[in-house]
């Protein structure tokens, strides 16, 4: 949320605008909850998902059909490239789609390295959502590690093999191989 606060008074009274919309309505169909605990893979979000985009809201940042956060844009996005026509877009859950392979998921690897720092479960939060999240989840904000140690740690989780991303509780997640470190404060050295 950092980028919206950075942006001018004017601009930043439209952006969040255009989150609270989206709020509102999400709200209204009560999707906030089960948005926000979406753990990390599996399809049984799937139905979700569907129904999030079937609302046909625009991403927030999205500003006369242009992302207006491009350099900027998070890692989910830059995760989702297309090579087919942009009007399959419209719903990526047919036929039609053609999106560039990604070898290495790198949201679901920083999840998960959010989930050790944290002690919390693995989880994505959707775009919309982010200032909610950042509001209830304040304190993370001014969590800070060491770069190069938290990079290390980074790359340990990104080429461990891919996990069974699916698991049945937030109390029983999945250890699948993935290098873990007991983080108790911010200072603390990441090495495993």
């Amino acid at each position: 949320m950092d980028r919206v606060d950075e942006q001018d008074p004017i601009r930043r009274a439209a952006t969040i605008g255009r989150f609270e919309a989206i709020d509102s309505a999400l709200d209204e169909r009560a999707m906030i909850e089960p948005l926000l605990d979406m753990r990390v893979g599996g399809d049984p979000f799937r139905s979700l998902n569907v129904a999030y985009f079937e609302m046909k809201m625009a991403c927030p940042f999205l500003i006369d059909e242009s992302c207006s956060i491009h350099p900027d844009r998070p890692v989910a996005c830059r995760e989702y490239s297309v090579t087919s026509d942009p009007r399959f877009c419209a719903n990526p859950f047919e036929p039609g789609i053609e999106k560039v392979p990604m070898p290495l998921p790198l949201s679901a690897s920083l999840a998960w390295m959010t989930s050790e720092l944290m002690g919390e479960p693995p989880i994505l939060v959707p775009l919309p959502l982010a200032p909610r999240f950042a509001r209830d989840h304040g304190a993370w904000r001014s969590r800070r590690w060491p770069g190069l140690e938290i990079f290390q740690h980074f790359m340990r989780i990104a080429g461990a093999p891919p996990p069974d991303w699916s698991f049945e509780s937030p109390d029983n997640p999945p250890s699948a191989g993935i290098p873990t470190v007991e983080v108790d404060s911010p200072d603390a050295p990441l090495n495993p």
